[in-house]
């Protein structure tokens, strides 16, 4: 395909993109009168669409070899993202649920709101790991520290992306805590990409972590971020953080 055409198809698609997501923010389309389905449903449909637009956007500009990862390192790759998990695992609010502070009530909708999870882990993946993080590698490559700066700088593009949650009526502080541990996961994320070139790998983490997050939010009542949560959070927290700086500090030494 020559590169003038397979520029104007990218920019037909990030354009057919942001109309989605334009239409279904701004028309009140009702697909239920259930509100919990209705909800879950006006983030899915969206979401699952645009995603597939930008993983096909990822394709287009080249970067088809973490759409299409080498299997048989898969198990290294897992074994390498344990730290990772851990983060994953620590966001799922297990005591709250067994002490009954908090409640599942829509269990019916489960198998819905885990697609929703996955059509956002798919479309923030494909748009800040897929996109975002092989433009600003394309920039600092070659240079010092090129993986380093980029897991730095998609990590603050992919916090301050959160802000937009202002928009939707969030508060300051809850908005600004959310900047703050979507730039750490981020940095995880941007890392796991460069560990595993599997950007499903960082689809799969990204949605796993928004299950824990969010299932009581989205599917039930009550206070589910306990004492216990926040211990393991931070302990969790810490391994990844240690495990990834590692990492990276390991490829400093090896890009100097």
């Amino acid at each position: 395909m020559k590169k003038n055409y397979k520029d104007i198809i990218i920019l037909v698609l990030l354009a057919a993109a942001f109309v989605i997501l334009i239409v279904f923010e701004a028309v009140k389309i009702r697909f239920s009168d259930d509100g919990v389905l209705n909800s879950l449903l006006k983030e899915f449909i969206p979401r699952i669409a645009v995603g597939g637009v930008l993983v096909a956007v990822t394709a287009l500009l080249g970067e088809k070899k973490i759409l299409l990862p080498k299997l048989n390192r898969i198990h290294f790759d897992l074994l390498w993202c344990i730290p990772c998990f851990l983060v994953v695992l620590a966001n799922f609010p297990f005591t709250a649920l067994i002490s009954g502070n908090a409640v599942i009530e829509r269990t019916d909708l489960i198998w819905l709101f885990v697609l929703k999870c996955l059509s956002v882990g798919l479309m923030e993946e494909a748009l800040f790991r897929g996109l975002v993080q092989s433009t600003v590698y394309g920039v600092f490559d070659k240079k010092p520290y090129a993986k380093l700066k980029t897991v730095a700088v998609t990590s603050a593009v992919f916090g301050l992306f959160h802000l937009l949650n202002l928009f939707a009526g969030a508060g300051i502080g809850p908005t600004l805590m959310q900047v703050g541990y979507s730039f750490l996961i981020g940095a995880m994320l941007s890392a796991v990409l460069f560990k595993t070139s599997n950007l499903w790998l960082c689809v799969i983490l990204h949605a796993a972590f928004n299950v824990g997050g969010f299932i009581v939010t989205d599917l039930g009542t009550g206070a589910f971020q306990d004492t216990y949560f926040w211990i393991f959070t931070a302990v969790a927290g810490v391994i990844c953080f240690a495990h990834i700086l590692y990492y990276l500090l390991e490829i400093k030494k090896k890009e100097k």
